[in-house]
């Protein structure tokens, strides 16, 4: 049995997130469009935050967790 490394959990993470940007893109896209035709962002800025947010913050902390850096969780903006 081959002994499980952070390398490996960092990688399905990484790849979690790739499906995640996937769905969102998918998601969100004809929306997108549509609000651009329109030229209207009614009710975009609260459903993409309501949404996306949750997670990517626990994205966020598992990422920094899992590589024990917290500079990207407590840093500054720069």
């Amino acid at each position: 049995a081959r002994p499980i490394r952070w390398l490996d959990w960092l990688a399905y993470l990484n790849a979690l997130a790739a499906v995640k940007l996937g769905v969102t893109l998918v998601k969100y896209l004809p929306q997108l469009l549509l609000n651009a035709r329109r030229r209207s962002t009614a009710g975009w800025v609260a459903a993409f935050h309501l949404c996306l947010a949750p997670f990517s913050f626990r994205q966020l902390l598992l990422d920094a967790g899992c590589s024990d850096d917290w500079s990207a969780a407590s840093g500054g903006p720069l």
